[in-house]
């Protein structure tokens, strides 16, 4: 496939306000830019109509699932994410260096979603857009400059590649084989 492949995943909360605001970000982009893209979506079964019906009217490649069980196989073919914060999305972008846009969930607990996504924006690792000051056209042309800025890409995935992450299954086997 000559696309590229943009993944979107929210996780277990907030995905509804995700989806929205992806469609919102969508619908100010012009075609041509979403013509080079396949989308592959997890969202929730009832935003599926919505979806499908902005990907087919415009001629878009596109795959929804409310569930995926492949996450790390899909990971490992895409090019850009558009996620929320949680720990487990923070590890999946630096593990597979993924240039991202990252829309922290505004009511995480503690504001840890928030923390997670500003400890990649620190390290130019990603984009973060909080939804509080949420603006569908300037975050448009975001997308648009993450998609088009092959210098901004190779950034961001350079950045990612020097955050250590350690392999938190062998330091957990470790402590219980201990």
């Amino acid at each position: 496939n000559k696309n590229k492949i943009f993944f979107v995943y929210g996780g277990s909360q907030g995905s509804m306000s995700l989806i929205n605001k992806l469609l919102l970000i969508l619908h100010n982009i012009d075609i041509k830019y979403l013509k080079e893209i396949k989308f592959v979506i997890q969202s929730p079964k009832k935003m599926h109509k919505s979806l499908s019906e902005f990907f087919n009217k415009n001629n878009l490649d596109y795959e929804i699932k409310d569930f995926y069980n492949n996450i790390d196989e899909i990971l490992t073919h895409t090019d850009f994410v558009f996620t929320r914060a949680g720990a487990g999305t923070i590890n999946d972008i630096i593990r597979h260096e993924i240039p991202s846009i990252i829309l922290p969930l505004s009511h995480s607990i503690n504001n840890h979603q928030y923390y997670n996504a500003k400890y990649l924006l620190d390290k130019e690792a990603s984009i973060l857009i909080e939804e509080e000051n949420f603006d569908s056209n300037l975050n448009s042309e975001i997308f648009i400059r993450l998609i088009t800025n092959e210098k901004k890409q190779q950034k961001m995935k350079k950045a990612l590649s020097e955050i250590n992450l350690p392999a938190a299954n062998e330091v957990m086997l470790t402590k219980i084989l201990l």
